[in-house]
C-alpha cells in the first residue's frame, strides 16, 4: 500500500515529526518486501541493465542482518503473500510501469531508470532462510500483521511504506536508518529517526488518532484513487503553503479533519453525491480503511509470541441511505478527472489498455487449502504466487529487462507453470490466467493451456520421499537424471535449468553463454570464498599486489574434488585476470549502440527457467538443494564474458589462454565444460564467432557519383508555403 505524497510531506518536516532513536537490544519488525527493495536500491551498486548482480546484492543483505546482530537486535521478518482482489488494478498499473522501465533501460539510461531484477525478493527470502532468521509470510497483504506484531511487542518496525505513518506504531523509515555501527558507553547501536503518531497529531493541535485511516483514504492509496474525492476537494478550504499541490492538499485535509469525527467527516463527504454514486464511494472508502484494522492474526503464533487481548477501534462508514444530501454532484464526473499535478500516483498505460484488463472474478479467501499447504506457505517455503494460483487462478510474470519483440522470456516456462497450477488446484479444472507481455511489450492476460500429463495430487506431494519427488520433477520438465552426475549437489538445479533453457529457448543458446555461466559459478562459489569479495580492480590490487606461487591441478581428480582443491594462489591469479569483467565498460555508459540486448535477453530466459524450476522444486519439498542465485549469477560478468567469447573462433583454445595463469581453475573449467557439452548442450553444434561488418572501400567513381547532385534534387518542384516564413529560402540560387 502507500499514501500518496505522505512520505514527502513528513520528510520535508522531519525535524518536527521525527525524533532521534538508538536501535539496540530489542526486537525489530522488518517489512521484508520493502526492505528487500530498499537495500537493493540504496546499498548495492548494481548494473540493472545486465539483469542482476546478485552477488553484490547478497552482500548488502548479509551486511544488514550482521549489523542488527552486532547491536543485539532480533529481526522478525514479515513478507507479503498473495495479491488481494481489491488491489488488482494497482498491481496491473505497477506491472505496466515496470515493463515501460524495462523497455527504456540500457547501459546509458540505467543511471536514471531503475528496474529490480527478477530474483530480488526470492534471494532476500533465501538468505533469510539460510541465516535461520524468524520470518512469516502472510496469506495476503502483510502491513496490518506487521503493525499488529510491532504493537504487541512494543518494538519499532522498519520499512519504507507511508502506510506505517497511519498505523499507530513506532515506525523507522528506512531512509532514516544509518546502517553504520556506533558505540556509546560500551553499547553498540544503529542511529535512526523514529516516527510516533502522537507527535504528528499533536503538531496539528490534537488531531484524533482514529481519523488517520480516513486521512489515508482521502489522500488516495492503493485501494481508492484521489480523484474519487474531487467534488469534496472543490469545496475544501486550501491552506497557504509554498509546496506543490499534493503537499498543500495534505495539509488542508489534516486541518479540516482536526475539527471532525470520522462519522461527521464521512457524512459531509458522502452527502455531496447522489445516492447511486454515494453507495459506490462508500464501498470504496470502506475497502480503503479496512487495510488499517489490526485484528487477530496467526503471525504471533509463528513467532511463539502470546497474543494479548485488546479492543480494536475501527471507523464505521455510515449507510448511504441515512445521509442527508448536501449538493447534487455526479461521482462519474469526478472519476474521469485527471490526477492533480504533483500526485505521486503514476501510470504508463493508455485508457485503451486499461479497459482491456479486467479484474478477475471474486476469489474465495479460504479455498480448499490443506493445513500443510498454509503452514508451508506461512513458513516461507512456498513463493507468494502459489497462493495467487490457489485462490485466484492467476499468475503474474515478473517483468525483467529483455527483448520484448521476440516474446516474453517467461513463455517457455508455461508448461512448468501449468503443472504447478494443476498440482495446487486438482481436481479443479479451471484454466489459469497468466498476465505477461506480448511481442509489442504490452501487458496482457491470456489463458494458460491445461497441463495434459498426469501429476501427483497436492496431498500426495507432501508425503513423497525425496527420490520419488526428484523423479516427478524431472518428468514434468522432461530432463534426464544423469545430466548432473558427478557435480556437487548444490549445482543440480542450476544444471537442470540450463538443460531446460537450451531445450526450450525461442532462440538457439550459444556456447559462449554456457561457458560464461560455468566460469561465473566457479568464481562465485570457490574463488570468492578464498580471496574475499572484491569487485573493484583497484581495491583488489591494493590487497593482492604481488604474484603468487600458482600450483597446477592434480590430474586424477573428479569435478567435486577439483573444485574443493582450488587453492588460495590460483584464486588470486584468477581474480587478477578476470576482475574487470565484473565492471561495466565506461564507453557503454555513453554509447547505447555498444549495448547488446540480445545477450541480456538470452540470460533473461535462463533466469526465468531457474526461477520456475525453483518453484517446482519447492512444491515437491526441495528434493534438490535449493539454488541461491547469488552463488551462481552476476549479470555484469556474464554479459562481459559472453561478449568477449562471442568474438572467438576456437573457444577451448581461447579459454586455455585466458586461464593459463590459474591452472587449477582452467582444469576444473575444462572438466565441467566437457561434461556440460556432452550431457546438456550436445545439440548446440560448433560456435561461430560474431564478425564485425566491414565497410566497403569506396571507389573513385562512387565518390564522384555521390558528390554529384541527384536528378530528383535538380528537378524538384519548389513550392512556396505561406505558413512557413523560411520557405522563400528554397528559391535562393534556384
Amino acid at each position: 500500500m502507500g499514501v500518496r505524497g505522505l512520505t514527502t510531506f513528513i520528510a520535508n518536516r522531519s525535524n518536527q515529526y521525527l525524533e532521534r532513536y538508538e536501535l539496540h537490544d530489542s526486537y525489530l519488525v522488518v517489512d521484508g518486501n520493502s526492505i528487500a527493495c530498499q537495500l537493493y536500491k540504496w546499498h548495492c551498486r548494481c548494473n540493472d541493465c545486465f539483469g542482476g548482480d546478485y552477488d553484490k546484492y547478497a552482500r548488502s543483505i548479509y551486511s544488514f542482518f550482521r549489523l542488527l546482530a552486532d547491536c543485539n537486535v532480533t529481526p522478525l521478518i514479515i513478507f507479503d503473500g498473495a495479491y488481494e482482489k481489491r488491489k488488482m488494478k494497482t498491481v496491473y498499473s505497477r506491472m505496466r510501469n515496470k515493463v515501460s522501465a524495462a523497455k527504456d533501460l540500457n547501459s546509458v539510461t540505467e543511471g536514471r531508470i531503475s528496474l529490480f531484477p527478477l530474483f530480488l525478493r526470492e534471494l532476500f527470502v533465501d538468505i533469510v532462510m539460510k541465516l535461520k532468521l524468524q520470518c512469516v509470510r502472510c496469506d495476503f497483504e502483510g502491513d496490518s500483521d506487521a503493525a499488529y506484531l510491532a504493537r504487541t511487542l512494543q518494538c519499532p518496525i522498519v520499512s519504507y511504506d507511508s502506510d506505517f505513518y497511519i498505523f499507530d506504531v513506532l515506525y523507522i523509515p528506512f531512509s532514516e536508518m544509518d546502517l553504520k555501527l556506533r558505540k556509546r558507553k560500551g553499547v553498540n547501536y544503529i542511529p535512526c529517526a523514529v516516527y510516533k503518531a502522537e507527535r504528528f497529531l499533536n503538531s496539528f493541535g490534537g488531531l484524533d488518532k482514529v481519523n488517520l485511516p480516513l486521512l489515508s483514504a482521502l489522500l488516495g492509496n492503493d485501494y481508492i484513487k484521489k480523484r474519487a474525492f474531487s467534488v469534496f476537494y472543490r469545496q475544501l478550504k486550501m491552506q497557504k503553503t509554498k509546496q506543490n499541490e499534493q503537499q498543500t492538499l495534505i495539509k488542508s485535509v489534516i486541518v479540516w479533519l482536526k475539527n471532525e469525527t470520522p462519522e461527521s467527516a464521512l457524512r459531509k463527504i458522502l452527502g455531496r453525491y447522489k445516492l447511486k454514486n454515494r453507495r459506490r464511494l462508500a464501498r470504496k472508502i470502506r475497502r480503503a480503511i479496512e487495510g488499517y484494522s489490526c485484528g487477530n492474526t496467526p503471525v504471533c503464533s509463528y513467532f511463539n509470541i502470546d497474543e494479548p487481548r485488546r479492543e480494536h477501534t475501527t471507523i464505521s462508514v455510515p449507510e448511504p441511505e441515512d445521509i442527508e444530501n448536501i449538493e447534487d454532484e455526479e461521482l462519474e464526473e469526478s472519476d474521469n478527472e485527471p490526477e492533480a499535478e504533483g500526485s505521486e500516483e503514476t501510470t504508463s498505460s493508455s485508457s485503451e489498455e486499461e479497459d482491456e484488463i479486467e479484474v478477475p472474478p471474486k476469489c474465495d479467501p479460504k479455498p480448499d487449502r490443506p493445513d500443510f499447504f498454509t503452514d508451508n506457505f506461512r513458513r516461507c517455503q512456498y513463493p507468494p504466487c502459489f497462493m495467487d494460483m490457489k485462490v485466484s487462478n492467476i499468475y503474474f510474470c515478473i517483468p525483467q529487462i529483455e527483448d520484448f519483440s521476440t516474446g516474453s522470456s517467461h513463455f517457455m516456462n508455461l508448461k512448468i507453470i501449468a503443472a504447478i497450477h494443476k498440482i495446487l488446484t486438482y481436481p479443479n479444472t479451471k484454466k489459469l490466467t497468466c498476465v505477461s507481455t506480448n511481442i509489442h511489450g504490452h501487458v496482457k492476460k491470456f489463458g494458460v493451456p491445461l497441463y495434459e500429463n498426469d501429476v501427483p495430487k497436492l496431498m500426495d506431494v507432501e508425503n513423497m520421499d525425496p527420490k520419488t519427488s526428484k523423479t516427478s520433477l524431472l518428468d514434468i520438465i522432461n530432463v534426464e537424471q544423469d545430466i548432473f552426475n558427478g557435480f556437487p549437489n548444490s549445482w543440480h538445479l542450476f544444471l537442470i535449468s540450463i538443460k531446460y533453457w537450451v531445450t526450450n529457448s525461442k532462440n538457439k543458446v550459444e556456447l559462449p553463454c554456457i561457458y560464461s555461466l560455468i566460469l561465473c559459478a566457479i568464481i562465485l562459489n570457490y574463488v570468492d570464498s578464498k580471496v574475499g569479495f572484491y569487485r573493484s580492480t583497484r581495491s583488489f590490487l591494493a590487497k593482492y599486489s604481488t604474484n603468487a606461487n600458482v600450483a597446477k591441478t592434480k590430474p586424477s581428480l573428479n569435478i567435486t574434488q577439483a573444485l574443493d582443491h582450488i587453492d588460495f594462489d590460483n584464486s588470486i591469479a584468477c581474480m587478477k585476470k578476470l576482475i574487470h569483467y565484473f565492471q561495466m565498460d565506461a564507453k557503454m555508459k555513453s554509447y547505447v549502440k555498444l549495448f547488446d540486448r540480445s545477450i541480456v535477453d538470452a540470460f533473461a530466459e535462463f533466469q526465468s527457467c531457474l526461477l520456475h524450476v525453483k518453484y517446482l522444486n519447492s512444491l515437491f519439498g526441495c528434493p534438490f538443494p535449493t539454488t541461491v542465485i547469488s552463488d551462481f549469477y552476476d549479470g555484469t560478468f556474464l554479459y562481459n564474458m559472453t561478449t568477449n567469447l562471442q568474438k572467438r573462433s576456437d573457444l577451448k583454445s581461447y579459454m586455455k589462454l585466458l586461464l593459463e595463469s590459474c591452472p587449477q581453475i582452467l582444469g576444473v573449467f575444462e572438466m565441467m565444460a566437457d561434461e556440460v557439452e556432452s550431457r546438456i548442450v550436445d545439440d548446440l553444434g560448433q560456435h561461430e564467432p560474431v564478425r564485425k561488418r566491414r565497410k566497403k572501400k569506396k571507389t573513385v567513381e562512387n565518390v564522384v557519383q555521390e558528390l554529384l547532385p541527384c536528378a530528383s534534387e535538380e528537378d524538384e518542384e519548389y513550392i512556396y508555403d505561406s505558413n512557413n516564413k523560411f520557405s522563400l529560402l528554397s528559391f535562393v540560387n534556384k
